[in-house]
C-alpha cells in the first residue's frame, strides 16, 4: 500500500457556455451585469459586477463553435453537440446566430470564482445566454 505524505490538491473547475447576439465580446461584461438586475446602490452590487467580471474574463475564443469543437477534440460540430449539448442550449444559440464561448472556473483561489464553480448559474433572454451548471 502506498502513502501520500506532503500537499494533496482537492480543487476542482466547471466549465461554462455563454451565447450572445448583437454583443461584441468586450461588451459581455456590461450586457451580464444588466442581466443580473442588481441596481447600483444596493449592497450587493460589488458581488453582481465582480460576477460579470469573472464571466467576461474566463471566456475563451472567438465565438466559434466549429473552433470550439475542435479545441475539444471533437471531429466536427455535430458529435460535440452530442457530447456536450444536453439541453439543446447551443444548438440554439448557433441557430439563432449567436456567438458561443466556453471557459471555466475553479474553486482553487477561493472567493466569488469558487462560488461560481460550485453552483448553477443561468441566464436565458434573447441576446444573452449562460448555462452553468453546479460543480461536484
Amino acid at each position: 500500500m502506498k502513502e501520500r505524505i506532503g500537499f494533496v490538491s482537492n480543487s476542482s473547475s466547471s466549465s461554462f457556455i455563454l451565447a450572445v447576439k448583437d454583443i461584441d465580446k468586450k461588451d459581455v461584461e456590461q450586457k451580464l451585469l444588466e442581466s443580473l438586475k442588481v441596481p447600483a446602490d444596493s449592497p450587493l452590487y460589488s458581488i453582481a459586477k465582480e460576477i460579470a467580471e469573472l464571466f467576461a474574463s474566463c471566456i475563451e475564443g472567438d465565438g466559434d463553435i466549429e473552433q470550439i469543437a475542435k479545441n475539444e477534440g471533437f471531429e466536427n460540430v455535430g458529435e460535440y453537440l452530442a457530447e456536450k449539448d444536453r439541453d439543446n442550449l447551443i444548438f440554439k444559440a448557433v441557430k439563432n446566430g449567436m456567438k458561443v464561448y466556453t471557459g471555466y472556473f475553479g474553486d482553487e483561489d477561493g472567493g466569488t470564482e469558487e462560488l461560481l464553480c460550485n453552483t448553477e448559474f443561468e441566464i436565458n433572454e434573447p441576446n444573452l445566454i449562460v448555462s452553468k451548471e453546479g460543480g461536484y
